[in-house]
């Protein structure tokens, strides 16, 4: 839990819960440490996680990103005088400073790389990744669509959300798979959805 105010105005005191419902990558935290912006940074055993407290907003950085290891020392942090904060772990320690972190905020692009009917590849003129309608007979219960994120800095914490209208309303998150198979997408018109969740530097945004 995270309690923001001051003794000065006790009841201005506010707390807030964080778990791995809203966001962070672990429920397990070693070491918490402000930065001069007033955001949260917390380090536990599965990477290091920025929170704003302003907008609700969670980030968290893996080993692929610079840092030692995935898991930190429990009371391994500090805040320097210049504004750098410094955490250790078993395979060392990072030291940086939170103002020169830079982010990429384009959204990667999402290529559908296969399509299959009844098992065997759908034929076509066109590429797949050009598909933009697929027609299918009324014998064609079984559809199976490959899919790629042409995101290559952190491939493995892309995770997807998928659905098709007329068949389910929610969208069922999965992390590392990338084929959707349908045993009913017959029906007219109906349209596949797909979302990508990007984990260069794994976000997360309250709706």
């Amino acid at each position: 839990a995270l309690v923001q105010g001051s003794v000065a105005a006790p009841d201005a005191i506010r707390s807030k819960a964080l778990s791995r419902e809203e966001g962070l990558s672990s429920d397990t935290v070693y070491g918490v440490v402000a930065d001069a912006a007033g955001r949260i940074w917390l380090s536990g055993d599965a990477g290091l996680t920025r929170y704003d407290p302003e907008s609700d907003g969670i980030k968290t950085y893996h080993r692929e990103h610079g840092l030692q290891g995935e898991e930190f020392n429990s009371g391994a942090y500090h805040r320097l005088r210049d504004g750098r904060l410094a955490f250790g772990g078993p395979g060392g320690f990072n030291i940086f400073d939170p103002t020169r972190l830079t982010e990429n905020r384009l959204p990667p692009h999402v290529a559908l790389t296969r399509v299959e009917v009844l098992g065997a590849p759908a034929p076509g003129p066109k590429p797949y990744w050009l598909l933009e309608r697929i027609d299918l007979g009324y014998r064609a219960n079984i559809l199976s669509l490959d899919f790629g994120a042409l995101d290559f800095a952190s491939p493995k914490r892309n995770r997807f959300a998928y659905r098709m209208t007329g068949l389910t309303d929610r969208w069922p998150h999965h992390a590392h798979q990338y084929r959707v198979g349908r045993s009913s997408a017959r029906g007219a018109g109906r349209k596949f959805r797909l979302s990508l969740e990007r984990h260069a530097a794994q976000a997360h945004h309250p709706p």
